[in-house]
C-alpha cells in the first residue's frame, strides 16, 4: 500500500521489528485465510494503537450493550 513498485512490500518499523527483519532483507511470505476470527484476534492484539484501540472499544461496547438487553429482557419475562 503507498507505493509503485510492483512485487515489494513495504512494512512499517513495529512488524519489522516483531518479525526480527531488518531493513532491506529479501523475505518469503505465505498468505492463507484466517477467518472472522483470526481477523478479530489480529485487531485486538495489533501493536498499532490506531488499530487496537478502536477494535477492544468496539468489543467492550457489544459486550455492554448484549448486557443492556439482557437486563431489559429480563422484566419482561418475569
Amino acid at each position: 500500500m503507498g507505493h509503485a513498485e510492483k512485487g515489494l512490500i513495504f512494512m512499517p518499523f513495529d512488524i519489522r521489528d516483531f518479525l526480527g527483519v531488518e531493513k532491506g532483507v529479501s523475505l518469503r511470505f505465505s498468505i492463507r485465510r484466517v477467518g472472522w476470527w483470526g481477523r478479530l484476534r489480529w485487531y485486538v492484539a495489533s501493536p498499532d494503537p490506531a488499530v487496537h484501540l478502536p477494535a477492544r472499544l468496539t468489543i467492550i461496547g457489544l459486550l455492554l450493550a448484549l448486557v443492556g438487553l439482557a437486563l431489559s429482557v429480563r422484566p419482561l419475562l418475569y
